[in-house]
């Protein structure tokens, strides 16, 4: 049987902490137009194995997140990633976490926007041989598109590289993100 990672104990409160930070930052960022939270949907592409145990493929993924535009080029970002889970060859295995990068941007016309961004990750990693999490790097691209003046859609590839079972393997997500400034 399936569960989500989210229904994990362990999860939650990284989530709880996620959304505290969250609200911090949008509190303090609410009176700024470049303030901003969204929320994504998409694939993450587990490697082949993860702590011996052999995977499937993708799996669903998502996240939540809040960030600051400092200037039209810079912005910072905050957030929550459930990473999904796959079946390996002898059960389940799920990633998720949390997040912090630094986003540079490059405005293309009045609505497109390209992006690229550096980070640091704190990832868990699950599998039936064990359980353990690890800090990383998080980096990435993508694009949005500006909607109105106050909602943006956007497409992302993200890759983690964190460290957990004495390894750094390569995650890839793929996302379709909803931006709503404030």
């Amino acid at each position: 049987m399936k569960t989500n990672s989210l229904q994990k104990p362990y999860a939650w409160k990284l989530l709880a902490v996620t959304l505290v930070l969250a609200g911090s930052m949008a509190g303090a960022c609410a009176q700024s137009e470049f303030a901003y939270a969204g929320a994504g949907i998409g694939t993450q592409n587990y490697p082949s194995t993860l702590n011996g145990v052999s995977t499937s493929g993708s799996a669903t993924s998502g996240n939540i997140f809040v960030g600051y535009q400092f200037t039209e080029n810079f912005a910072a970002e905050l957030g929550y990633s459930d990473l999904g889970s796959v079946s390996g060859g002898v059960g389940q295995i799920d990633s998720y976490g949390v997040y912090l990068d630094a986003i540079g941007k490059l405005p293309v016309t009045d609505k497109w926007s390209l992006s690229g961004r550096l980070g640091a990750t704190y990832m868990n990693a699950n599998t039936p041989a064990g359980n353990d999490s690890g800090s990383g790097l998080k980096f990435g691209l993508g694009a949005d598109y500006a909607i109105s003046r106050l909602l943006m859609v956007g497409g992302e590839w993200d890759r983690y590289q964190f460290n957990v079972f004495g390894a750094s393997p390569n995650m890839d997500q793929f996302t379709v993100n909803l931006k709503l400034k404030f």
